[in-house]
């Protein structure tokens, strides 16, 4: 799968981020076989990923946490922009998918609020400023 996502922080989480705090970002994918009453879900991929900002080196690091691998960035635009960028991420293996039916793939990203440290995480449930989440992006599944 290929996408763009463009994040929009509120200025809470970026005020926390940039003291400091890591926020962990989730990137939810399925896969949905389209139905005529309604569509079935098939494959559920979930991508997580911890941003964190360094106050010393004013660097932002972004750690995979399904492969631990971590990438540092030179400033924040730099690092969403990548961060946003989904290129080639297998979501199930072609064999599972019948080739006389029709999928949609959706995503969509969320800011998790339960890896925040406990007082933010209050806020988080709470406070409108920390409720981040995208709308689902759906568009048809291209074999």
């Amino acid at each position: 799968m290929h996408a763009d996502i463009a994040f929009d922080f509120s200025d809470e989480a970026l005020d926390a981020l940039n003291s400091g705090v890591a926020l962990t970002v989730a990137v939810d994918m399925q896969v949905l076989q389209v139905n005529r009453v309604w569509d079935q879900q098939v494959a559920t991929v979930k991508a997580l990923f911890r941003i964190q900002s360094h106050a010393l080196s004013r660097q932002f690091v972004v750690k995979d946490l399904s492969t631990g691998e971590s990438t540092t960035y030179p400033n924040f635009v730099e690092m969403a922009a990548r961060l946003g960028r989904i290129d080639g991420l297998p979501l199930l293996d072609d064999h599972i998918l019948d080739a006389t039916e029709q999928y949609r793939v959706r995503l969509r990203a969320t800011l998790v609020p339960e890896s925040l440290p406990t007082p933010l995480r209050l806020l988080a449930y709470f406070s409108r400023s920390w409720r981040l989440s995208s709308h689902w992006t759906t568009w048809p599944l291209q074999r």
